[in-house]
């Protein structure tokens, strides 16, 4: 499934690439994740551009906008759950954590 996702975003790459250049800069990168039904405010994605932008060239390549999608796509307010509810010695979240968080927060008998 991986691969597919991957596909998509070479395929869209390709399609917004206004220039060719094998680079996508600010436009081009809204163009291709509004094509992806992602809703991003202006600021933080010229933040994630940056961050991911390890040639620092003000645009990205394709390895560096697999990584700034990864980033987009990172649902963090899971892991803060994840993190409060998981068994501390194991790391994992045990049946038994998860009954009590969805008694205790979600409300679910």
């Amino acid at each position: 499934m991986y691969e597919r996702i991957v596909q998509q975003y070479k395929n869209l790459w390709i399609e917004v690439d206004e220039n060719m250049n094998k680079r996508l800069d600010f436009d081009e990168i809204k163009q291709l994740i509004e094509k992806l039904n992602i809703d991003v405010d202006d600021s933080y994605l010229k933040a994630l551009i940056v961050k991911h932008d390890a040639s620092k060239t003000s645009d990205l390549d394709f390895p560096e906008f697999m990584s700034l999608m990864d980033d987009i796509k990172k649902r963090s307010e899971l892991v803060e759950i994840f993190d409060s509810i998981k068994n501390p010695t194991t790391g994992m979240v045990h049946l038994q954590e998860l009954t009590k968080f969805r008694k205790e927060v979600q409300r679910v008998a």
